[in-house]
């Protein structure tokens, strides 16, 4: 890979910002990007539709599982945008082949549902590794970094559906009026040019969107590589020593020799040189012996005896230790190696027990908690609303009913206004009396708003017959009297008297 070629600054980035640079090449980029994606899927839909008109299903549903090849021929053609070389759609359909043919069958089965398919592609596409190579690659670029890869697909994924949904809206936008639409058959398999419709606008938002997945992923690849093998910096150095090779060579070849002189000229007139030739252990005054000797005696110095004790931990060779206790059986050694792994699951099986446990416990304090929240609250006193002050009402549709306006004597005093001839005065007497009652009483729920019948309904409510009747009868009275202006016989009004002596009194 030409680095110096390559059309992006090489530099290091976060995961998001090399998913933002993807998405601006996309952009740049997208036309081709489109129609390299779009053209065969599009083709390969047509004929599906042509073989099965009635499963209009089985079109949209290859195309989707075909993804990976169609994401293919968009990396391909994108990064040799990047990489600066000349290639146009037409060149990426004719190489189609050879692009998708290199683990073919691995990304529409095992790889197929790939949440970072976008950033593992470009290893079988570009550097057509594959095997136990390609494995131990992925693990080295998987380290920290396939967040953004999945997320990217997540989010490609939802923004697909939302631009069908949209396309949708669209295209019911541009019917006239007095076109109905099967909206059901968007979701069941009939064969209706409703359904052709969806499903053509679902395999338009997946080529819309799919330049904008592969790049990502790509510059997301990039990045990791940038990161493990520092190409920004080796394209420094690259360029440094471009700019070295581009100076006047005369020049450095002339500081050159000029250091080389300076550097033998020190050599020779070190006080060193002079030195050695009177040294007491010159090499051609000392015999085989004697240099031995001198040997040993530095050899024995402080200089070559020091000692450093490191301590770490370190993981345990089993194989090492069973050749070197060769008298262990291998039974025993069987028998432990088989109670350990009994010990790792049941330790597995406690945790899962445990959370179990704590899980059934929480849920049966949250039923207790909700199966007697009434009588924790009568018992706690917590949230306990405090009582409604009982509204009396003080006058009924015109009637005082409060106890302190009416006589001693009930029935003394009607039965004078009526022989004052005041029947008016005498009726309304009886019945201020029997709501006060009523009110005081038998607690009967009257309001200030209530009129005589609403009055009625909520006495026989009370569930007494004897009061019911009298009741209707004096409203009855009441209201032939008030509101008829008419005579009420006297010997209803004695009925009225002994009933209520005997019912309210």
């Amino acid at each position: 890979m030409q680095l110096n070629q390559i059309r992006i600054p090489l530099r290091a980035r976060k995961p998001w910002s090399a998913v933002d640079l993807g998405c601006t090449l996309a952009r740049h980029w997208w036309m081709p990007l489109f129609l390299v994606w779009l053209v065969p899927s599009l083709l390969l839909y047509c004929l599906l539709l042509f073989i099965f008109p009635d499963l209009p299903w089985v079109s949209l549903l290859v195309v989707w599982w075909l993804k990976p090849y169609w994401d293919q021929l968009s990396l391909h053609m994108g990064s040799r945008l990047i990489l600066g070389e000349p290639v146009n759609v037409v060149q990426t359909w004719r190489s189609g082949f050879s692009i998708v043919r290199k683990d073919w069958w691995q990304w529409i089965s095992i790889r197929r549902l790939s949440a970072t398919r976008s950033f593992d592609m470009p290893m079988t596409t570009l550097e057509q590794v594959g095997g136990k190579v390609r494995i131990d690659r992925k693990r080295v670029l998987h380290q920290s970094a396939t967040s953004a890869p999945f997320w990217l697909t997540i989010l490609t994924l939802h923004l697909e559906y939302i631009l069908v949904y949209g396309l949708l809206a669209l295209f019911y936008l541009m019917l006239p009026e007095h076109v109905s639409l099967n909206w059901a058959g968007m979701f069941v398999a009939e064969s209706s040019w409703v359904s052709v419709i969806s499903n053509s606008l679902f395999c338009l938002s997946m080529a819309m969107l799919a330049p904008f997945y592969t790049m990502s992923g790509f510059v997301l690849y990039l990045n990791r590589r940038i990161e493990l093998e520092g190409w920004d910096i080796e394209l420094q150095f690259r360029q440094l020593a471009n700019q070295s090779k581009s100076r006047n060579k005369p020049v450095h070849q002339l500081v050159s020799a000029l250091l080389i002189f300076f550097c033998v000229s020190i050599a020779v007139l070190a006080p060193g040189a002079t030195i050695a030739n009177d040294h007491p252990y010159r090499a051609s005054s000392l015999d085989l012996s004697e240099s031995k000797n001198i040997a040993e005696e530095v050899l024995e110095g402080e200089s070559f005896h020091q000692e450093e004790t490191i301590r770490h931990w370190r993981r345990k060779n089993i194989e090492e230790e069973e050749e070197e206790n060769k008298e262990v059986p291998e039974w025993l050694i069987s028998f432990v190696k088989l109670i350990e792994h009994i010990s790792k699951a049941i330790a597995g099986l406690g945790v899962v027990v445990e959370v179990l446990f704590w899980t059934v416990f929480a849920s049966l304090i949250i039923y207790l908690i909700y199966r007697y929240r009434k009588e924790l609250v009568g018992t706690l006193g917590i949230f306990r609303k405090k009582p409604k002050e009982k509204q009396i009402p003080k006058v009924l549709f015109g009637l005082d009913v409060r106890e302190e306006q009416l006589p001693q004597d009930i029935v003394g005093e009607a039965k004078a206004l009526w022989e004052a001839d005041n029947k008016r005065d005498a009726i309304a007497l009886l019945y201020r009396a029997s709501l006060s009652k009523l009110i005081r009483d038998y607690d009967c729920p009257f309001h200030d708003s209530d009129t005589e019948s609403e009055c009625v309904r909520k006495v026989e409510h009370l569930g007494v017959t004897p009061i019911t009747g009298f009741i209707i009868l004096l409203t009855e009275s009441w209201q032939r009297i008030a509101y008829g202006h008419l005579d009420i016989p006297p010997d209803r009004f004695s009925t009225l008297c002994e009933q209520w002596k005997q019912v309210l009194s």
